[in-house]
């Protein structure tokens, strides 16, 4: 079954999400089979927000960083 779903997503630029199933796969130590049989779409949601989160956070910092150095 989860070959069968992999096969089907075809590439990342028509499907983002599959992007990050091979982030989170690779950064959870597991494959994308394995991320997509055992992780529940509840968990699964909730790491896709966690990664966003951190995202947003890291571009405010940039941000900051950057209107601080334009002042100079």
């Amino acid at each position: 079954m989860a070959l069968e779903v992999l096969l089907r997503q075809k590439n990342f630029k028509s499907n983002p999400d599959l992007l990050f199933q091979f982030r989170l796969a690779k950064d959870l130590g597991m494959t994308v089979g394995e991320l997509i049989t055992r992780m529940s779409a509840l968990e699964y949601s909730q790491w896709a927000e966690y990664y966003l989160y951190i995202q947003k956070e890291r571009d405010k910092a940039q941000a900051l960083a950057e209107a601080e150095r334009n002042k100079r």
